[in-house]
């Protein structure tokens, strides 16, 4: 028998053992120093919250939830959406964009209006959507493929185009004029690294700040971009798997609340099987912007990209109660996704916005859990909620107005 030479096979164990242990120990260290640059950043304004103090194991919708109405967008072969990604209001229209960068007009009954803008290479038309904005008077598209920013009224009439000083691929405008861009990896000069992530401009695109910077001279340190919060006027930055959240105040952005889990920073995201030991460990991290209203700052939390809490601050008094799971006790909801639930903040009534989740009965294995659904829900909410046949229909919006004695 032809003896076999184990020895390139053992050779080749260890120097991947070896592999493995210094991928471990460096994330070790980037999370120390990710954890150590946040906490460096916590100052005198900074509300430390204590999450063990206001941590709850269930938490009732009812206890957040106080009335909802539903919006169903109309379906046709013209107003048909993919996946939706976001969707913005004004006082008498929604605008709603999908995966595939279509960006539609509805009116507030969900009424489809038309499609808000037009592809192509022209003067009033946009190659690529990158982003969108809201406010009034205006309609912005961010047209990421040639810098520039459209703006037209809503009635869909061209007003200008101005360029960008800079490449951005996410855009806010603010109710004072000024803008906030998130920017592409590169400038648009010299195709040289930018040194941040966040611009704040004037109403002409001249920088008045800049902020979340990137530190290539020590690894790891870049404490990942955040994302723009969809309410009227955006003001609150959460950066992507880090404890911290954000306000943007005059020209400056200060940290605002720091959120104190009790537990070590850990990459979730960068280490197999992560995501199962930091639910072990009860390791949380942001991920969608916090939104607020006039009195709540909410901020969901997930371990490795799937909803695992809900944090929710008052604002006036900085106390906060944080739900580790949400129970349906409702009789007028299917459920309520954290993430696509809160999409957006209605200034004009005072509500909070997002997706109603919604089914096929089709989707049904079990005909006994159909009927005791529908024996639960009111009549009117079963014909938004449960869909009949195949046929693929725009989601339903829902609006909802929070208990004003969410934290006790």
């Amino acid at each position: 028998m032809k003896k076999i030479d184990f020895s390139f096979l053992s050779i080749s164990i260890v120097v991947l053992a070896c592999v493995l242990s210094s991928c471990s120990d460096n994330h070790s260290r980037m999370a120390a120093e990710a954890e150590r640059l946040e906490r460096a950043a916590i100052s005198d304004s900074t509300a430390v919250i204590d999450i063990a103090e206001c941590r709850m194991k269930h938490f009732p919708l009812s206890r957040l939830i106080e009335e909802v109405e539903y919006v169903p967008l109309e379906t046709s072969d013209s107003s048909v959406l993919y996946s939706v990604a976001q969707f913005k209001l004004t006082d008498s229209l929604i605008y709603v964009c999908d995966v595939m960068k279509q960006l539609k007009k509805f009116d507030r009954k969900g009424r489809y209006v038309g499609n808000a803008y037009t592809r192509g290479e022209g003067p009033e038309e946009v190659v690529q959507l990158y982003d969108f904005d809201v406010d009034e008077d205006f309609l912005y598209l961010l047209d990421g493929a040639r810098s520039v920013v459209l703006r037209f009224t809503h009635q869909g009439e061209f007003v200008d185009r101005r360029s960008l000083p800079f490449r951005a691929i996410c855009m806010k405008h603010l109710s004072d004029g000024r803008y906030l861009f998130r920017l592409a990896p590169f400038s648009l000069a010299d195709e040289k690294e930018v040194s941040a992530l966040l611009m704040l401009t004037d109403a002409d695109f001249n920088p008045r700040g800049e902020f979340f910077a990137q530190n290539r001279d020590v690894e790891g340190t870049t404490l990942r971009e955040p994302y723009f919060e969809s309410s009227s006027d955006s003001r609150y930055f959460a950066p992507l798997y880090r404890r911290s959240i954000y306000r943007l105040e005059g020209d400056s952005l200060v940290m605002d609340y720091y959120l104190n889990f009790g537990t070590p920073y850990y990459e979730t995201n960068r280490r197999y099987k992560g995501a199962e030991e930091a639910k072990e460990r009860g390791i949380y991290y942001t991920f969608p912007n916090p939104i607020h209203t006039e009195r709540y700052l909410l901020q969901a939390f997930i371990t490795s990209r799937a909803q695992q809490g809900l944090l929710v601050i008052d604002r006036q008094t900085k106390r906060a109660v944080f739900a580790e799971g949400l129970e349906n006790d409702r009789d007028d909801m299917l459920g309520f996704n954290i993430w696509s639930g809160m999409q957006t903040y209605d200034a004009a009534t005072g509500r909070l916005a997002g997706i109603a989740e919604s089914y096929y009965e089709s989707s049904f294995s079990d005909e006994a859990e159909l009927e005791r659904i529908k024996s639960i829900l009111p009549d009117s909410v079963v014909s938004v909620l449960l869909k009949k046949g195949n046929e693929e229909l725009n989601p339903v919006l829902m609006f909802y107005r929070l208990r004003e004695d969410i934290v006790k």
